[in-house]
């Protein structure tokens, strides 16, 4: 009945909105999102200063009932888990492909560097790749990354950094699955055994502190200990890149680099990060690896982390920011790779899909995090500032293309395990 009322008189949903009360605060954000569209579509009399962020604040005074609205949105509880899927994939994707600039790139991550460009393309290009087909989208991708390659054979965070291992690996990940000049691609993989350190195998974010030192016009009284250190996350991208170009070239590199990240899985099963203030993203790249050279048992291990860290409503916490759209994604991707209980990854599933905004992006949160350079472990450093420009901070992409990408990402391949 409401549903029915909602799609006819947009106007009833103000009455609705001054009425109910407790709700939680992801479900009533989408629901109102969704409603706001519906009623600027439906009834005239729908004011059109509705906005986003007027929305939230509403979501945020909890003024509206989820199980009143939810049939006004075209997603209910009946709804099949594959319904749920398309319908988020659609929308992330149209989200993803309208946030790509007029170069091919996509951009997002304010910091004094500027914003990141070259390095969250590689990754958004690949979550497309894993969607569905946007063949345009992926071949201005590919051209401005293959125009962007530096002269050591890499990728930087932006067109004006210098080039570093994660970023690269980004970009050869995404570029493995296009049309590319052969040549670029063995740079990259040239690019990536430079950052690898001899005696762990582990792959270091900047090879050495020169370059990015004379960047950002510091001298060597700055250490850059940090940065020049082989990383879990950065090792794992880089060894998947590897793995998925399956090129001769890099086997040596691709083993030592598993190696390195197996020997630091924690016994609970997960990974811990140098660039992100929790450990879903690192664990998500290391299973990817793990599976990749056939180690089912570290990837089993960190399945077993995701099934017990998940809550309670079917998401996924990180510091600071219960029911994470961010950390919800990384870990259904690690559930739907590990084969884990079909239940858990449905309820994964239909949470992500009810955080999704009503343009069809994921909200975002502080989730990058930006250590001092000499910082050797930033676990130890607690608490860490949020949403501020700068380093020894946690920042948010704030075009929330980086956090949709990883939802799209994740519901494709819980699309591919339902089917």
């Amino acid at each position: 009945m409401f549903g029915e009322q909602i799609l006819t008189t947009g106007w009833k949903v103000h009455d609705i909105l001054a009425a109910q009360r407790g709700v939680a605060k992801e479900e009533t954000s989408r629901i109102l999102q969704h409603v706001s569209s519906i009623c600027t579509k439906r009834c005239s009399r729908c004011p059109s200063w509705y906005h986003p962020l007027q929305i939230k604040s509403f979501s945020e005074r909890g003024q509206t009932s989820a199980g009143t609205l939810q049939a006004g949105l075209g997603v209910t509880p009946n709804m099949s888990v594959r319904s749920t899927i398309s319908s988020a994939l659609e929308r992330g994707i149209e989200f993803l492909a309208s946030r790509q600039g007029s170069d091919g790139l996509w951009r997002d991550f304010l910091t004094p560097a500027g914003e990141a460009s070259l390095w969250p393309t590689g990754f958004i290009g690949t979550a497309l790749q894993a969607a569905g087909p946007r063949e345009g989208a992926l071949r201005r991708a590919a051209a401005a990354l293959i125009a962007h390659q530096d002269s050591a054979g890499g990728w930087g965070y932006n067109e004006n950094v210098p080039c570093d291992a994660d970023s690269t690996a980004c970009a050869l990940l995404f570029l493995a699955h296009v049309e590319c000049p052969r040549d670029t691609r063995q740079r990259a993989v040239l690019c990536l055994q430079s950052h690898q350190r001899s005696d762990s195998g582990g792959i270091a974010t900047f090879r050495e502190p020169g370059p990015i030192r004379q960047f950002m016009g510091v001298g060597r009284w700055m250490r850059f200990d940090g940065w020049c250190q082989p990383l879990t996350e950065v090792t794992a991208l880089a060894g998947r890149a590897l793995a998925t170009l399956g090129c001769g070239s890099g086997e040596t590199t691709l083993h030592a680099a598993w190696q390195f990240v197996r020997t630091r899985q924690r016994a609970d099963g997960s990974w811990t990060s140098y660039w992100w203030p929790s450990p879903h993203y690192a664990t998500l790249q290391a299973v990817e690896l793990a599976l990749l050279m056939g180690d089912d048992r570290c990837a089993r291990l960190a399945g077993g982390w995701a099934l017990r860290s998940q809550t309670g409503d079917g998401a996924w916490d990180m510091p600071n920011e219960p029911n994470s759209a961010f950390a919800t994604a990384l870990c259904l991707s690690i559930l739907v790779k590990v084969r884990a209980n079909p239940t858990a990854i449905a309820r994964a599933t239909r949470q992500l899909a009810a955080m999704q905004d009503v343009d069809g992006g994921w909200p975002s949160h502080p989730i990058l995090r930006i250590p001092m350079p000499g910082l050797v472990d930033p676990e130890k450093r607690r608490p860490w500032p949020l949403g501020s420009r700068g380093a020894a901070v946690v920042i948010s992409d704030q075009y929330r293309t980086f956090t949709s990408a990883a939802c799209v990402t994740a519901l494709a391949a819980a699309r591919c395990a339902a089917e």
